[in-house]
């Protein structure tokens, strides 16, 4: 069984975003962990898809590291 996380994960995350080239960012408002995103306006699909791959990269490596 894993332990009880205490500590905010989003910024962990960002940090590993941006080691891949995705600027984002942690927001934590009201006991809320999350990320923040601010793409463009023109953003095309496979930009959409590079953010996602990212995020997804990202995730898992924090995820290992719990």
């Amino acid at each position: 069984m894993r332990s009880t996380i205490n500590a905010p994960l989003a910024p962990i995350v960002v940090q590993e975003a941006l080691k891949r080239g995705l600027l984002c960012r942690a927001v934590l408002y009201d006991g809320q962990d999350t990320l923040a995103f601010a793409p463009p306006f023109i953003i095309t699909k496979e930009q959409v898809e590079q953010i996602i791959a990212i995020l997804h990269e990202a995730l898992l490596v924090v995820g290992k590291s719990l």
